[in-house]
């Protein structure tokens, strides 16, 4: 998908303007999010080690990694004007293909790639005599097996029509599967090969891909098995790369957990405010005849000589007197 860098920008403003009156985590997470689908990158990193054309200069070998391949047979098929001359690793007949990867890059997962070329008169799942069943088994590592199948050039109404191809079913014989002949074939007679005995052109292309959990050296294979002499029916491989999803170096997306918005003041005091205390400097010591009365109640004994100081100009006697006087009264 094309990238649209004024589109991007607006959406990064978009999610900036969401970040008013949020925490700044929160803030983080959006921006994450955001960045994250705008440029979304891949939790790990797939690593080609191997490819190869069949054609000259066509081996391309990652650095440190080492190829042995049990078979140097090449071909160039005659080609068509679909399908130009192209030259493959084969014709094989009976019998397997071993490609072998040591010090590989540390990883938990291989993608193999390739296409097949299946020529003339392959009978798929046809078991009356010699002629068949033709076979073919991709697996890897000895004994894991990825593919187990039957192929069919041969198209209908033929020679025995009632029989078809298990591709891209398993071929189990208890329980036959009769797909039509080609089925899943991405190209159909444009490699050039000319089937004399039923004077036709005759071949297919399957275009493969497998991916599956491994680690440490590979040995990938290729396997076929109930073909007539390979002037009747062959195969071959073009095209095979191999990839690697590497456990190592590599990217790892992270993401700020999810926060509620909180607020956080922006200043904390330094200093509380001071607290005022009035402690009299000259307290009288109570005694049992004399306790001083509470401050209310002292206060409001007050009120009427307030009253007469107002209304009066009483001299100070008689101020003494006011006050020993309420004082008895008490």
């Amino acid at each position: 998908m094309d990238r649209n860098p004024s589109r991007e920008r607006k959406a990064i403003h978009r999610v900036m303007d969401l970040s008013c009156g949020f925490s700044v985590p929160y803030f983080t997470w959006l921006v994450t999010v955001g960045l994250s689908i705008l440029n979304p990158q891949p939790a790990l990193s797939n690593t080609q080690v191997y490819s190869n054309t069949f054609e000259a200069n066509g081996e391309t070998i990652a650095p440190g990694v080492s190829v042995s391949l049990n078979t140097q047979t090449t071909t160039t098929s005659p080609g068509s004007g679909i399908h130009p001359p192209d030259t493959f690793l084969g014709e094989l007949s009976n019998g397997g293909v071993s490609l072998a990867l040591s010090n590989l890059p540390e990883h938990d997962r291989v993608t193999v790639r390739f296409d097949l070329f299946l020529i003339r008169s392959w009978d798929g799942n046809f078991d009356l005599d010699e002629r068949g069943p033709d076979v073919f088994q991709v697996g890897y590592d000895g004994g894991n097996v990825l593919l187990y199948t039957t192929f069919r050039n041969a198209q209908r109404p033929m020679l025995y029509p009632e029989y078809g191809q298990s591709y891209p079913n398993t071929y189990n014989p208890s329980d036959l599967i009769q797909n039509n002949p080609r089925t899943g074939a991405v190209e159909n007679d444009t490699l050039g090969y000319f089937n004399s005995i039923e004077n036709i052109y005759q071949d297919s292309v399957y275009r493969l891909v497998f991916t599956f959990q491994h680690s440490g050296n590979l040995n990938f294979q290729l396997f076929a098995s109930g073909l007539q002499d390979i002037s009747n029916e062959s195969w071959g491989v073009d095209d095979i790369s191999v990839s690697v999803r590497e456990t190592t170096n590599s990217i790892t997306a992270t993401r700020t957990p999810f926060m509620v918005p909180t607020f956080t003041p922006t200043k904390t005091p330094t200093e509380r405010p001071p607290t005022f205390t009035f402690t009299p400097t000259n307290t009288p010591t109570p005694t049992e005849e004399e306790t001083p009365p509470p401050i209310a109640e002292f206060l409001f004994s007050l009120s009427p000589i307030w009253m007469q100081i107002e209304e009066t100009s009483a001299t100070s006697e008689e101020l003494i007197s006011m006050l020993r006087s309420l004082r008895g009264n008490r």
